[in-house]
């Protein structure tokens, strides 16, 4: 089965193949996909991701990343649902809250760039607000910057 739609990849498919230009740039499950994506073009068309590059993980992302060390040709991947917003803390800054229903969607602006993250429900941060943000080692993975 062909199809551009997302949601219905991931509901139906055992496995799932994702063609760039014409080429395969990734299979695997649906959850692999989602959560280790080969590549840039994969994380993207399988939903909101952070993606964090070497120059911000040297002007303060580190520390969110567990210490972990990235390969000079690899980027981090987060996806919103991954970073941990802790009120009261800080280094980060809420730009715009978004309510979606059953979550909201959290522009967060830090001095390495911008972050995307989600929490359940109405969220009760309001622009402006400064925060401090996390992400458990194990919910980032390595995508290729090419």
């Amino acid at each position: 089965m062909v199809t551009h739609d997302q949601e219905e990849a991931l509901t139906l498919a055992d496995k799932v193949v994702c063609m760039q230009h014409g080429r395969i740039a990734q299979i695997g499950p649906p959850e692999e996909l989602y959560s280790r994506p080969a590549n840039l073009f994969v994380a993207d068309f399988m939903g909101v991701s952070n993606l964090i590059d070497q120059a911000n993980i040297r002007q303060g992302a580190a520390h969110l990343l567990g210490g972990r060390t990235v390969p000079a040709d690899r980027m981090a991947c987060v996806r919103p649902e991954h970073i941990l917003i802790e009120p009261g803390g800080t280094g980060a800054r809420v730009k715009e809250v978004q309510f979606l229903g059953n979550l909201s969607r959290v522009h967060l602006e830090w001095p390495a760039g911008s972050l995307v993250a989600q929490e359940a429900g109405h969220s009760a941060l309001t622009p402006g607000t400064e925060v401090g943000i996390r992400i458990a080692p194990e919910h980032c993975s390595w995508v290729s910057a090419a």
